[in-house]
């Protein structure tokens, strides 16, 4: 669990280096543009911080036993 929060706080905080403003207050289609750069980055340390982050949420969904 402290992963994933340390991983969403990151991605948090990065959104300010390209778009000025945290991810959370960004418009959808900003947030969504700019996870899209992150996933197309050519710097692999962002590409893998996403992955990284993105793997454990898709770990916390499929082990709810309500989904």
């Amino acid at each position: 669990m402290r992963a994933t929060r340390a991983g969403l706080w990151a991605l948090e905080s990065w959104a300010v280096k390209s778009a000025g403003r945290p991810l959370s207050s960004l418009p959808i289609e900003s947030r969504a543009r700019v996870v899209e750069e992150w996933a197309d980055s050519p710097w692999r340390w962002e590409r893998w911080a996403l992955r990284g982050t993105l793997s454990l949420l898709k770990s916390a969904h499929f082990d709810d036993p309500g989904m």
